[in-house]
């Protein structure tokens, strides 16, 4: 499998996940092993990897916080941090996916 590690899960409330996204991945494409990509968005799906689970959820919203703690000499791109919430729909188990938590 060819995996892209997009960011990290920041926040879990019920079915509700908060993830910040990787600082290199704000852009609307990038290229990942010789493929253009397109960015993280409202409404497309991404798999949680939990132990040896992969959860289903569905990006439903995204929020830009200025981070007030950098340097200077800090390159632009870090002086917001994205994350982006998500509605978990399901998971992965032996190869077939089972709706619900």
């Amino acid at each position: 499998m060819d995996e892209l590690n997009i960011g990290k899960v920041t926040q879990v409330k019920g079915t509700t996940v908060k993830a910040k996204i990787n600082h290199d991945l704000y852009q609307s494409t990038y290229f990942h092993n010789g493929k253009i990509l397109r960015g993280i968005s409202i409404n497309e799906f991404v798999l949680v990897r939990k132990g040896y689970q992969d959860i289903v959820g569905k990006i439903i919203g995204e929020e830009i916080v200025e981070n007030f703690n950098i340097r200077i000499d800090d390159i632009e791109q870090k002086k917001y941090e994205r994350f982006v919430e998500l509605n978990i729909l399901g998971y992965f188990f032996e190869g077939k996916f089972f709706s619900g938590i």
